[in-house]
């Protein structure tokens, strides 16, 4: 796979799956923790992850084998089907372990802002944690929000909760740090001198980002 970005997952033995373009991609911003992207341009989602492969048996057994029905296990709001009983209770026991990298998305998916569904046999095991190397460490970035309600409200009252979900599951995840808000609220009665300000403000943060 010399030759071209390295797409996918990773584990301590370090997982990698890939694929060999952008299918099936969608908006990071607005995508679960785990993959469970159906295979094809147009797939759609399932409420299982990797396409069911069996996570364990790319260290056990060097190459992807299907999952069974049988052998299902339930985390981070996904299904893992494994080949047998002894790959289920050895993630089981320790999901992290063997959990891919980025949650299952191509690794140049994420990159891109594209969450991608992979390809099983293409993959590499490398050393070091799955969690622990994140795509984009290193980065930082700034969400800005615009609503109609007062921003006070949307944060204190609403928890801001779609803005913390971003942060957690998608910018956190692949190691985007420090993540800043801005909330700018009532953007339909606000008049032109406060929208130039904002626009001032804004165009100072991106001058510091740089």
């Amino acid at each position: 796979m010399s030759g071209s970005p390295m797409r996918g997952l990773r584990r301590r033995v370090v997982l990698m799956l890939g694929t060999a373009a952008l299918l099936a991609s969608t908006a990071a911003t607005a995508a679960p923790a785990i993959n469970t992207l159906k295979a094809g341009l147009f797939g759609g989602r399932s409420d299982t992850a990797i396409l069911g492969y069996d996570t364990v048996a790319y260290f056990a057994d060097g190459k992807p084998v299907k999952g069974q029905d049988a052998f299902t296990y339930e985390w981070m709001g996904a299904k893992w089907k494994f080949a047998s009983q002894a790959h289920l209770d050895l993630f089981k026991a320790n999901p992290e372990k063997y959990a891919p990298q980025y949650g299952g998305y191509c690794a140049y998916g994420v990159s891109q802002d594209n969450l991608v569904s992979i390809e099983p046999d293409k993959f590499k095991v490398e050393g070091g944690n799955p969690l622990a190397h994140k795509a984009l460490g290193g980065r930082s970035a700034r969400i800005v929000v615009t609503m109609g309600m007062p921003a006070l409200l949307y944060r204190w009252y609403f928890r801001a909760h779609s803005v913390k979900a971003l942060e957690r599951n998608i910018l956190g995840f692949v190691g985007i740090a420090p993540i800043h808000e801005t909330l700018i609220g009532l953007v339909d009665s606000m008049d032109a001198s406060t929208r130039r300000k904002w626009m001032s403000k804004l165009r100072a943060f991106g001058r510091a980002a740089t």
